[in-house]
């Protein structure tokens, strides 16, 4: 079938589900995101030379993008995601403490354990004039051209039907991040791009492209913690490497490793330079240290054994855990032991705590929902997989004389040992994992692989569609590099503190300065408001439906009683900084940030549900002193 052809079907599957906007197909289906994903990237895939190229990157950016726009335009509400634009829980906390950089503050708040993610989000702001919306396209983008690149290295060595494949696992992984803030978007980007230098190194033997893949790969998990395992493993593949394989293995094993050690050392900088020294670096992990050591309850058992240890400071709260599970340990070593065991079978298991969990529909992924009439059909792909995976896994071992193979496998047993530090029922549908998915991702497309191999069918010349960017890949992850780790610097050292004029309110009235950005707006209007779909603007209908659909829905019930028009966004306390939701009386459009006095109050029934709700009462443009 011709190039022409194989769009041409892709588009009559898309145009069969245009009526239910294919956003929202691709954000929330199951079949048919598979379906349609897959089949359009194959289709691109399969035009040769830079036509392909720009058709395969193009596809996965169609994709992403649809996925994006769904939530603005039907102002959902998700998991930690109000009307499509107002965040809540640590993707409010990491969106805030960006710009708090960006204003000339530090990290006091859950950024202080992992500072890496908020000095990229803040680099990508800076580069978009600290617009939201184009922030988090920019973000998206990251992770599509990360992903093209590993697609396209796979298709090189596997066809493009094995590149498709593994694409639209990827997909069902990352859907859920995208328009998002949260760690996994860098996490993912940086697992998916290291695993295509390691692809690629694995044909190439260039001990460069293996220390970039280190490098990434490190830097990803330190951003998004995760399986730490896949580090050693690695350096002991290096090192275990014949010398007829790869020319001075036990070196390039040394030189990863300083590498590894340089990447965390940036780290514990950032935390030194970027936070106000109250945090600890990967102290939340305390908690779930502790779930484990008490059987594996979960993160949160801790502070239901011992709800004193919330009032702490976090380090002083996550050393006095720590103790606590070492305690566990000793008294009850089998509690450990049980809880390392059924860790290791909920990650083979049909569940959604499992390692193919994230296969499913939008009503689980976003909403934290059961439907229990397309149970079945999950539980079906997650069987498939696993066992596509297994097979790929004795591919590997089978063929372990092939340092692409052997890599694999130590990559693989690297996130396999890691398990029972990372419970899969702790690991939030396998999120905590998003640095090392793409490993996970490319296991069942070599059992695909070996089986239509092994019956000759679906056999391709891989090489005769694949376009070398070789040149490209460096330069990509140099630039990610450099907005990773000199770009946030640069802003701490160059960023001011904004002074602004006093500002005196009525009584009975607090003030606050707060810097708002554009793109971070959420103006709600009345139903009678004529006009069709826009970002951010939606209508009080589909306001309360988001409300409604939100899963901690109780706590914010009181947003149901505003009238329109109103606006709701998040904002930074520049005084205090602090960080809080603002709820205007009227709408409000900028187009550049903006820094305003307020004058308001906080709800009270909000703050008693742990959030921080500023009614605004009157809003007035404060220039800064000079």
């Amino acid at each position: 079938m011709t190039a022409a052809g194989l769009l041409g079907v892709s588009m009559i599957v898309f145009s069969a589900y245009i009526p239910k906007y294919p956003g929202i197909l691709l954000r929330y289906g199951f079949v048919e995101a598979m379906i349609v994903s897959g089949m359009v990237l194959y289709g691109a895939l399969s035009c040769k030379g830079f036509k392909g190229l720009f058709l395969g990157l193009g596809a996965i950016f169609v994709v992403f993008g649809l996925t994006l726009t769904a939530l603005w335009r039907y102002a959902l509400g998700e998991m930690h995601v109000l009307g499509g634009g107002v965040y809540f829980s640590d993707t409010f906390y990491f969106y805030n403490e960006s710009m708090n950089l960006l204003d000339g503050g530090v990290y006091h708040s859950i950024s202080a354990r992992r500072p890496l993610f908020s000095g990229f989000l803040a680099s990508l702001s800076l580069l978009t004039g600290r617009n939201l919306q184009w922030t988090l396209i920019l973000l998206v983008a990251v992770n599509a051209a990360a992903c093209f690149f590993l697609v396209n290295e796979i298709r090189k060595t596997h066809g493009r039907t094995a590149a498709a494949f593994v694409f639209v696992i990827l997909f069902l992984f990352y859907r859920r991040f995208i328009g998002t803030t949260d760690t996994e978007n860098m996490g993912f980007a940086f697992g998916a791009l290291g695993l295509a230098f390691f692809w690629r190194a694995s044909a190439s033997r260039r001990k460069r492209d293996i220390l970039a893949g280190v490098v990434l790969i490190a830097l990803g998990l330190i951003a998004r913690a995760g399986a730490f395992l896949v580090l050693p493993s690695l350096l002991c593949w290096m090192a275990l490497q014949p010398e007829h394989a790869w020319n001075g293995s036990r070196k390039l094993a040394a030189w990863s490793a300083l590498a590894i050690l340089l990447c965390f050392s940036v780290n514990g900088l950032f935390s030194k330079v970027l936070t106000d020294g109250q945090g600890a670096l990967f102290s939340n992990y305390a908690g779930h240290l502790y779930g484990i050591s008490a059987g594996g309850k979960g993160w949160e058992q801790v502070y239901k054994d011992h709800p004193g240890l919330a009032e702490l400071p976090e380090a002083e709260s996550a050393a006095a855990i720590y103790r606590l599970a070492w305690n566990n340990f000793i008294n009850s070593p089998m509690l450990t032991f049980y809880a390392v065991v059924s860790s290791w079978g909920d990650f083979v298991s049909l569940k959604d705590e499992s390692l193919f969990g994230f296969v499913s529909g939008g009503e689980l992924v976003f909403l934290d929902q059961t439907d229990a009439a397309k149970r079945r059909g999950y539980w079906a792909a997650r069987l498939l997989l696993n066992v596509l995976g297994l097979i790929g896994v004795v591919h590997c071992w089978r063929t372990r004389n092939d340092p692409a193979s052997s890599l694999l496998l130590s990559l693989f047993a690297g996130v396999v040992l890691s398990v029972p530090a990372l419970p899969p029922r702790d690991a939030g549908l396998m999120r905590v994992y998003a640095v090392t998915i793409p490993i996970l991702a490319v296991m069942p497309m070599l059992g695909l692989y070996a089986i239509t191999s092994r019956l000759g069918i679906l056999r391709e010349s891989a090489a005769a569609f694949y376009t070398d960017i070789s040149p490209l890949m460096p330069g990509y992850a140099a630039v990610l590099l450099l907005l990773t780790v000199f770009v946030p610097v640069l802003i701490r050292v160059a960023a001011r503190v904004p002074n602004p004029v006093e500002i005196r309110c009525p009584p009975g009235m607090q003030a606050l300065f707060v810097r708002i950005n554009p793109g971070s707006i959420l103006n709600v209007v009345d139903d009678a408001t004529p006009g069709r779909h826009i970002p951010l603007v939606v209508h009080e209908k589909d306001f309360l439906a988001s409300v409604d659909s939100f899963p901690y829905r109780a706590s914010i019930a009181p947003l149901r009683e505003l009238d329109p028009p109103f606006a709701i966004l998040s904002a930074n306390d520049i005084l205090n900084q602090n960080y809080l939701w603002l709820v205007m009386d009227s709408n409000l459009r900028i187009s550049s940030p903006r820094l305003f006095g307020v004058c308001g109050y906080w709800d009270p029934r909000m703050i008693a549900n742990g959030l921080a709700f500023f009614h605004v009462r009157g809003k007035y443009l404060i220039p800064e002193r000079p």
